[in-house]
Parts: C-alpha cells; structure tokens; sequence
C-alpha cells in the first residue's frame, strides 16, 4: 500500500503547481477543512501502517513534507561531502524515478542518460548511487561498498534510518496545507518522525512557530549559488558567480519551483530575459533547444543559457554552440552544526568499514 502511496507521490512532483499553493489566496481558507482530513488519514497511516525496517548499513535519510523543491537532493549531496571529508564512505540511495535502469552505479562509469537526474548529480559530485523502487535491495548491494547511506526523499516510503532528517526551503512550504489544496505531502506534525528538521534562514515565522512546538532539533542554513559550470569543448570549467553580473540570461529547468531558480539568478546581477520552466523531471526537448539557439545566435536577446545543475547534465550533449551554464547552488548550515556533523561521522564509524 505505501509502495503506491509513494509512485503517487513522484508522480505529483512532475505536474506543474496552482498558483494558489504558493500566495495568499481566499481559497486557502476555503481548503484548510479538507485538508485537516486529509492530514488526519495520512498521520493515521504512519501510526497503524508504517513499519521500522532495521538496515544493516548506518543510514541517514533527508525528506520532506513538501512534495518538491525543498533541497533534499542538495542537503543529501552537502552530507555526503561531510562524511566523504572525513574519510567516510557514503553511498546515496534513491528510487531511481524517471531513469530506466536500477542498479549500483559508479563514478568512474561516465555519463549516463539512462538514471535519475538526482542519480546523475550524484556521480558527478563522484559519489557511489544505488537506484532501486525496493530500498532493500539497494542495501544489500551495497554492503561492503559503503560505510553509510544515505536514503534521498525516504520519508514518503515509511523508511527509518538511524537519523531521519527534514529540510524546508522558504518556497517550499507554500501554503502549509496538504495535497491536493496544497503543496505539502503530509501535515506538518508528520514532522514528529524525524530527528532533525532543517528550516532556510527567512522561512515564514508562523511556519517556524509550529515546527518548534513539535521539540524537534532545528538547524538553520542559507542557499547560495556557489558556482556555475561550462563545458568548453569536453573540458568542465568552474565559473565564479561575479562572471555572469550584468548578462542577459534565458533560463531552462525541469524543477518543482522554477521562481525559486529565478529569484537566485536574479539576486546575483544576471537579468533574465525569459524563462522556459518546465515540470518538474521533465526531459528538455530538441525543439526547445533550438527555439532558444534561434534567440541567442540570431534574435540576439540574450547573451547566455543558465539551467540548474541537474538540467546541465541533461542537456550538455544537445547544446552545441551555445553559451549555458549549469548552476551549482550549496546549503551554509548554520547554528547547532558542530554537534549535528559529530553525530553523521560517529554514525559513519559504526560499522568499522572505514577506508584508508
């Protein structure tokens, strides 16, 4: 029944939001009653259904209410560096939704279009990803491989890794009401499952209000963009930020919260021009690479392509001849982090596997 409740979930996170989930509008009064029992069947199901399943790897798991765009992926990459950094070999678990094959997949092994975007991201930041729907399975393939795993976008499949972590970027939360009146997945006091909840530094106070109430261990950050990528021939280049001030930009994503990608662009001097944004997961088309090559090299109303890190890698085998730079943005943790890192390398160091 969850296996469902969880396809059902991804499934949500590829159709393009109502604006109404992310303002103020009068229907959200309206919804606040049914979603109250919606939340009360979801919370319902964690209680009678949800079952613990003891992992032989130390685990740590990043979720969240929201259905998309709350930075898991880019918390679950800033945590791997973490342990990576201290000699710990982690291994990033996903379900593998919207790649066509499953398995353990390496580094070493170069580009790949046939995973997940997130699985994609992960081996170039050269991490080890398994890609399995059966969580298990991803486990038991990766004994002796990893000394701890870390499972992205667990919370929706009832798993329960031995840190369970929630994070919520301003964005994200909307309007705090549930599915279908909203953008939240499950009510916020599913939060009550977790260890750690990480909260962006200028979310809505009232939000923050509620999450302290439920006694969870808060932990701010900041996003920033650390860096933009370009290929220059079949050589990646690092871009400082600074570079791009003043250029007119038409950006591509296939992301939950695409105003999100473009207020980040914007705050750093680029002026954007256009946005193509597309479902999130989405594949960008042939057509629309070559409507915007018509804007840049003939129209000449822009001067670069900016896509996020991920579309970067989906689309840099299709761009000849264009300008585009993938935007690799960091999480700066903040307050209680001295604590939270000892807690991820003591649990990395549990299963004595450490490398040399």
């Amino acid at each position: 029944m969850f296996y469902l409740y969880g396809e059902l979930n991804i499934y949500l996170t590829i159709m393009k939001s109502p604006n109404f989930w992310y303002s103020n509008h009068t229907l959200n009064t309206i919804f606040k009653i049914p979603s109250s029992f919606i939340s009360l069947l979801l919370i319902s199901r964690r209680i009678f259904i949800g079952k613990k399943k003891v992992f032989e790897i130390p685990s740590i798991g990043v979720g969240s209410l929201a259905l998309g765009g709350a930075g898991k992926t880019t918390l679950t990459l800033k945590l791997a560096k973490l342990l990576s950094d201290n000699k710990i070999r982690p291994a990033i678990v996903h379900s593998g939704y919207g790649g066509e094959k499953e398995g353990v997949f390496f580094p070493e092994s170069g580009y790949r279009n046939d995973i997940s975007d997130e699985a994609i991201l992960a081996l170039k930041r050269n991490f080890i990803c398994a890609c399995f729907k059966k969580r298990e399975i991803a486990v038991q393939s990766l004994k002796g491989i990893a000394d701890i795993l870390i499972f992205d976008d667990f919370f929706s499949y009832l798993l329960d890794p031995e840190i369970k972590i929630l994070v919520f970027t301003k964005e994200s939360i909307g309007n705090c009401l549930v599915f279908p009146f909203g953008p939240l997945r499950e009510p916020i006091i599913s939060a009550l499952w977790s260890d750690y909840i990480f909260l962006e530094n200028g979310i809505k106070a009232s939000f923050k209000r509620r999450i302290k109430k439920l006694n969870r261990e808060i932990i701010t950050f900041s996003s920033r963009i650390k860096r933009f990528l370009f290929l220059s021939g079949k050589k990646l280049l690092e871009k400082d930020v600074k570079e791009l001030v003043g250029a007119r930009a038409i950006l591509i994503s296939a992301i939950a919260i695409p105003q999100r990608f473009a207020k980040m662009i914007i705050e750093n001097g680029i002026k954007v021009v256009e946005h193509f944004a597309l479902p999130d997961h989405s594949q960008i088309s042939y057509t629309a690479i070559s409507e915007i090559k018509e804007k840049i090299n003939q129209r000449k109303i822009a001067d670069v392509v900016i896509t996020t890190e991920k579309d970067f890698w989906k689309i840099h085998n299709k761009v000849n001849n264009l300008p585009v730079y993938g935007t690799q943005v960091d999480f700066e943790i903040e307050g209680n982090e001295v604590d939270f890192k000892k807690k991820l390398v003591k649990l990395g160091t549990k299963s004595g596997s450490i490398s040399d």
